[in-house]
């Protein structure tokens, strides 16, 4: 799919509704102010030779007055104007109230009105991203001038393809998609194959609220759509893994239930031809899919499906790698409007941008993080002082060349992925610890340094809840050097749990073998219908894209997916940061993608 990024603007729509333009003054009607010395009885005889009607008496010697329907605003008002009797005269404006939420938490919601505010972190909440904080106002998507024309997105039904979606949550609950006896909890949960799509881990719920958070109800935050029919599909876990079947089935679940907008706030690095083929199901179903970018801060290649590696200077991220025409791939930009420095872009693959940083919204429910120092606590056994566990440090360099040394485990002393360590062959070596492992859903997240070079040496974590034998819930046995893993710790959740390193030796002598473990944290979650938090990535971005799709949807509905993509993409406003990073070169416009229609087509211009 490409778009042009020009917008031709026009007097009307070809078709759909229109952008409503409200009157400005009251029609027919003046006000004309009478000079003090002048009796109101003398002044009504005036309006009543114009061949006007007196009206309401205003404040002072200031009268309504009602113009004879062959009279012209204008000329009327220059009539009295030369009246020497007559102070001034002016049109009788009009005002409206404006469509601004009332929600408490909308002051923080920079995306959808940027007032160069700073956004500040409540208690219990995720720490906020200096880049770019405060921002800098007028940079947003111009919500409330969308607002003006259409707040209530329901009959465009939007799936959230995430982690589940709180539907209890105080700003979610009504606006729900309603499922009926068949699907009582408003969407279906691929990861445990129930009807309970419940989010056990916060980013769906964060994406839905952006997308429809009840609008001017008085609490938490509002969505771009104030009324939002919101479809929750879980097919992402509590550490937010998913899997081709979970999601690819996720989104047919989608396309046969009536969605319109598909929000698909993850990604991936493989080209997996079931998903591919679940988005064009989806598009064949009428769905417009809506996709994140990716956090890679990668320049996208496209992926004409020959199996050949990306130019040089470019990867692959999928979906966004594909140019179905259903799917719009979006960026994210900080609070000035810059391309944030995670997210992923490409001329040929990135359609537009969209507030990514610092995102406040509804999620799951109230947060912990609990960072192991690794520096104390833990019980080593087994094996012999070769192979054994061991408080040690590392030293990394990022990409600005700055080198950080930090704490970590390792197995045997001293291991790192170059340098051959003599060890015991097929030694085993495990570190212990007593953890605090309370909360509705607990995951363990860390990255695993190892060498296991013949297949047969094995990193095991083993844990075990109050009093249990510990038991294996993950085994790597291939080579992984600097693996990011999240693992969920249901099965061993309490208050006194045990958590276990294993690490098996190879079976032949002087290999580079070894593992080592940093950054462990330990990942809490209460569930409740109250919690709102900070987070950021193109996962944030996508949302606010999808709630303009919902929106023009619902303003326009004779409008198709290929419609309502053009009108998302050219509908935008230039960014000079998307500028050779984009398709359009634009940020996200809500009222701008409202108002845009396609240029007429086989037209010539003649002199």
């Amino acid at each position: 799919m490409r778009f042009a990024a020009a917008v031709i603007v026009l007097c009307g729509f070809a078709q759909g509704a229109s952008i409503r333009v409200r009157p400005d003054r009251v029609a027919g009607e003046i006000l004309v102010e009478f000079r003090p010395a002048i009796e109101m009885d003398d002044a009504r005889t005036i309006v009543a030779g114009y061949g006007h009607q007196a009206g309401t008496l205003v404040a002072g010697n200031t009268l309504t007055v009602q113009l004879a329907a062959s009279h012209s605003l204008e000329a009327a008002l220059s009539t009295y104007r030369q009246n020497p009797a007559v102070k001034q005269a002016q049109p009788n404006f009009r005002y409206y109230a404006t469509a601004v939420p009332n929600d408490a938490k909308y002051g923080q919601y920079w995306g959808l009105k940027n007032v160069g505010q700073v956004i500040t972190a409540s208690p219990g909440q995720y720490a906020v991203d200096p880049t770019a904080n405060p921002g800098k106002s007028g940079l947003d998507i111009s919500a409330e001038a969308a607002w003006d024309n259409i707040t209530d997105c329901r009959s465009a039904t939007v799936a959230v393809v995430d982690t589940g979606v709180n539907y209890n949550h105080e700003d979610l609950a009504s606006n729900m998609w309603q499922g009926g006896a068949q699907y009582p909890n408003h969407g279906y949960n691929f990861v445990d194959r129930n009807y309970d799509p419940m989010d056990r881990q916060g980013h769906g719920s964060h994406v839905a609220g952006t997308i429809g958070a009840v609008g001017s109800n008085g609490v938490g935050g509002t969505g771009i759509c104030w009324k939002a029919s919101l479809m929750a599909v879980r097919v992402l876990d509590a550490t937010g893994a998913g899997s081709t079947a979970s999601v690819s089935s996720g989104i047919k679940f989608a396309a046969d239930n009536g969605a319109k907008v598909i929000n698909l706030s993850l990604g991936g690095p493989a080209a997996d031809p079931m998903l591919l083929e679940a988005i064009q199901y989806a598009g064949s179903q009428g769905v417009l899919v809506v996709a994140a970018a990716g956090n890679d801060g990668i320049n996208l290649a496209f992926d004409d499906g020959s199996g050949r590696a990306a130019p040089t200077g470019m990867e692959y991220s999928y979906p966004c790698s594909w140019t179905e025409k259903n799917l719009v791939c979006i960026g994210a930009l900080d609070q000035k409007f810059g391309l944030a420095g995670f997210s992923n872009y490409g001329q040929s693959q990135v359609h537009i941008a969209a507030p990514g940083v610092n995102i406040v919204s509804s999620v799951t429910g109230l947060a912990s993080v609990v960072s192991d120092s690794l520096t104390s606590g833990w019980a080593f056994a087994g094996g012999s002082a070769d192979t054994q566990w061991a408080y040690g440090t590392q030293t990394f360099t990022n990409g600005a060349g700055q080198r950080s040394t930090y704490p970590l485990l390792s197995a045997p002393l001293n291991f790192n992925a170059t340098t051959k360590v003599p060890y015991t062959v097929n030694a085993v070596t495990t570190a212990t610890k007593m953890v605090d492992l309370t909360g509705d859903e607990v995951t363990m997240s860390y990255f695993d340094f190892s060498a296991l070079p013949d297949g047969k040496a094995q990193v095991r974590v083993i844990c075990g809840a109050n009093g249990q034998t510990p038991a294996p819930i993950f085994a790597e046995t291939t080579t992984q050097n600097g693996t990011y893993h999240s693992l969920n710790m249901k099965s061993c959740a309490g208050a006194g749990s045990t958590v276990r390193f294993e690490y098996t030796a190879p079976a032949t002598a002087n290999l580079t073998s070894g593992s080592s473990v940093v950054f462990l944290n330990y990942n809490k979650l209460w569930i409740n219908a109250t919690t709102y938090n900070i987070l950021e990535g193109t996962s944030m971005a996508t949302p606010h894209a999808a709630g303009v799709a919902a929106m023009i949807f619902a303003f326009n509905p004779s409008f198709g997916f290929s419609d309502v993509a053009q009108s998302l993409v050219s509908g935008g406003v230039p960014a000079p940061a998307l500028s050779g990073k984009s398709i359009s070169g634009n940020a996200l416009s809500a009222i701008g993608s409202l108002s845009y229609i396609q240029p007429p087509t086989g037209l010539s211009a003649t002199k």
